[in-house]
């Protein structure tokens, strides 16, 4: 890439906590698929919904990973520093955690950001989508959940679980669980 500061890749890539276990044929075949890009401060380098198909690393500067609210309040998840990396790949371990690291920051971002009824429908949502079976109206959930557990999973207590279930006319075994 013109412009583009000369790298010792191997050398980023060996530093590397999640890559530099890899013996040195594993780092050559991944430097020599490697493309650097110089990127000013404050732009995007990839947004939520964007294909997980690399894995970027950071050679000089922090790079900020947040998302933002509907309102456009920012919440910052972290902060990398060079020599570490971030973004996907196809590898099934690095996908399944950064899932479940989506899933995290999810809830934090909605614990920020949502108010109790939202949350605890979006919840329920989920959960149906992901662990329930089809009845005749609607969906039921396969597992069983206490209204603490359901506290505990979006941020509230068992008893504001409880003061929403009921004016809203949902309840736990109304719920399926």
């Amino acid at each position: 890439m013109a412009g583009a500061p000369s790298v010792n890749l191997r050398a980023v890539l060996t530093k590397s906590e999640i890559l530099g276990h890899l013996s040195a044929e594993q780092i050559e075949f991944l430097s020599a698929r490697c493309t650097v890009r110089r990127c000013a401060m404050g732009e995007t380098v990839f947004e939520r919904g964007t294909p997980g198909t690399s894995l970027l690393g950071v050679i000089s500067g922090p790079v900020k990973v947040s998302v933002l609210s509907a309102d456009g309040r920012e919440l910052i998840l972290n902060i990398i520093k060079p020599g570490e990396v971030f973004g996907e790949i196809g590898l099934r371990l690095i996908e399944l955690l950064c899932r479940r690291l989506r899933t995290t920051s999810q809830q934090v971002e909605e614990m920020q950001f949502l108010e109790l009824p939202v949350r605890l429908a979006r919840a329920l949502l989920h959960l149906a989508e992901t662990d329930g079976a089809n009845v005749t109206r609607g969906r039921r959930l396969n597992m069983r959940l206490s209204q603490s557990d359901l506290g505990m999973l979006i941020g509230a207590s068992r008893e504001r679980i409880s003061l929403h279930g009921s004016a809203t006319g949902c309840s736990a075994t109304k719920a399926g669980m």
